[in-house]
């Protein structure tokens, strides 16, 4: 007969073993990933690129990484990523995308009450936040509402 103890350390180590031992790529690969895909997640006012999840291998997480900036890749809009198996092919169309996500930032229209965050590090690894989008979306808050005032003036005689 087993200790409560000893069956509790069993079942952590099945969940452990059930949660995580899916995935045969390296960790330090999945980490690759996920920092090149942050400076794009971080120009989108995003805290950085999500982790992978339990078990996902690395060519869903990438796929899974891209799919928000898709939209923004006149190119590859419409691709269909999961079918490109040369790793070298996927890390070129990984950059295209990335690049044409950041590149439609700077001609990015806001209507007037939006505005956004963008988070990037500086070269000490500083998270420097700075805000795009319309003036007044700012400085609405601080606007007063507008007054109206009739001047009475003396009457010709």
């Amino acid at each position: 007969m087993s200790s409560p103890g000893e069956d509790l350390r069993n079942e952590i180590d099945r969940l452990h073993r059930a949660a995580g031992g899916q995935s045969q790529e390296p960790r330090a690969s999945f980490t690759e990933a996920q920092s090149r895909a942050s400076p794009t997640y971080a120009a989108f006012g995003e805290e950085g690129a999500p982790a992978a999840l339990a078990g996902e291998p690395l060519q869903d997480y990438r796929v899974r990484l891209l799919s928000p900036f898709k939209p923004y890749s006149a190119r590859y809009k419409d691709a269909d990523l999961s079918k490109v198996n040369d790793p070298g092919v996927f890390s070129s169309v990984e950059a295209d995308i990335f690049k044409d996500a950041v590149a439609s930032l700077a001609t990015r229209t806001y209507k007037p009450d939006e505005l956004h965050p963008v988070r990037r590090a500086d070269s000490t690894g500083r998270i420097l936040t700075s805000w795009r989008g319309h003036n007044m979306a700012a400085w609405a808050a601080f606007t007063p509402p507008p007054r109206y005032a009739k001047f009475l003036t003396p009457s010709p005689r």
